[in-house]
């Protein structure tokens, strides 16, 4: 396997990419010029370097000096309520939608329908979370519409159930608005204000 290969094997990686697209990427690099690559190889380096993971929410977000992020670290957000999200994409589209004021955490992917374990993603961190938000009354969860957004979700009320009835904690699911197989990335504003508003 030569280089071009090795690169267009990585790219396959890259959520929805194929091997057709992994080589077109890799041609394009090769016609770009050094500068062009050059000017990659380091936005890559700073990525790593200067982008981490909060240790409340789990999203990624740009170092600050602390190690949580600006919407954790932010003390006018309230406290009472939590919203679980299946990846930052997510988080930036309900943050847009200016419906949602509460803190966040990100599991970073699905539960596979496969996957019958009764686990969610960062499983300890989310009860961690929850434990140390002393003040929260409800969590949201708000995952895909789809048939393994579906099971996320149940998985993650199997999840959190003996805490939430332990601390009388309510929880919730987004509303009308958003349709079946929908993604949240997705959806515009007024969709997820709505689903957030009419949540049950």
């Amino acid at each position: 396997m030569n280089e071009a290969e090795k690169l267009a094997t990585l790219f396959e990686k890259f959520p929805g990419i194929g091997p057709r697209q992994a080589r077109r990427f890799v041609y394009f690099l090769l016609k770009s010029g050094n500068e062009y690559r050059a000017n990659l190889e380091q936005a890559v380096h700073d990525l790593t370097q200067n982008i981490h993971q909060c240790k409340d929410c789990q999203r990624y977000y740009a170092s600050n000096g602390n190690n949580v992020c600006g919407l954790c670290d932010n003390t006018s957000r309230t406290s009472s309520q939590l919203l679980i999200i299946e990846k930052d994409a997510d988080l930036d589209s309900i943050e847009k939608s200016e419906a949602y004021s509460g803190k966040y955490f990100v599991l970073g992917s699905g539960v596979k329908l496969t996957d019958d374990s009764g686990k969610v993603p960062r499983q300890a961190q989310l009860l961690s979370q929850i434990a140390n938000q002393q003040e929260l009354t409800e969590i949201i969860i708000a995952m895909p519409t789809t048939t393994e957004g579906e099971h996320t979700a149940q998985t993650l009320i199997n999840t959190i159930r003996p805490l939430t009835d332990e601390r009388n904690i309510t929880i919730t699911m987004l509303g009308r608005g958003l349709s079946t197989g929908a993604e949240l990335e997705y959806a515009d504003s007024a969709t997820l204000k709505s689903a957030l508003e009419s949540r049950n």
